[in-house]
């Protein structure tokens, strides 16, 4: 096992549980803070802090691949032509993508945004949209 890099990061997981548990039902939460604890890192400089970030956010819910974004944004709900309320960083992000089995992480793009659903913080990740790439 690694030691954690972010030891605060499951105390602050069962913070954003405790919390979702009292907003009152149909309320949206943007961004949600499923979103926050598992794919936004605030102080994620580097590649390897991103790996770091999705190895300890594997310890709160496993899975194979993370995407994580680097940095803060302000969040704004759009509503989709289906009836889930999503919500959407406004400022691109550095993003990378995470396999944890392989310990690599790959550059999604350097201006990236993202949606996730209001009601449970899953990102779409399929849909990150980049408009800057890192060049070859």
């Amino acid at each position: 096992m690694f030691p954690l890099r972010y030891p605060w990061m499951p105390v602050v997981f069962a913070i954003c549980c405790y919390w979702i548990s009292i907003i009152p039902s149909g309320t949206p939460s943007c961004p949600h803070p499923n979103f926050v604890a598992k794919h936004l890192c605030l102080d994620c400089l580097t590649e390897e802090d991103a790996l770091e970030f999705s190895r300890d956010r594997n310890r709160i819910q496993a899975t194979a691949v993370n995407t994580v974004f680097f940095g803060n944004s302000s969040f704004t709900s759009v509503s989709p032509k289906s009836t889930e309320q999503l919500c959407e960083n406004d400022v691109p992000l550095l993003t990378y993508n995470c396999n944890i089995q392989r310990n690599e992480c790959r550059l999604v793009g350097n201006e990236c945004k993202g949606k996730h659903s209001t009601d449970n913080g899953h990102l779409f990740y399929k849909e990150v949209k980049c408009s800057k790439t890192k060049p070859f």
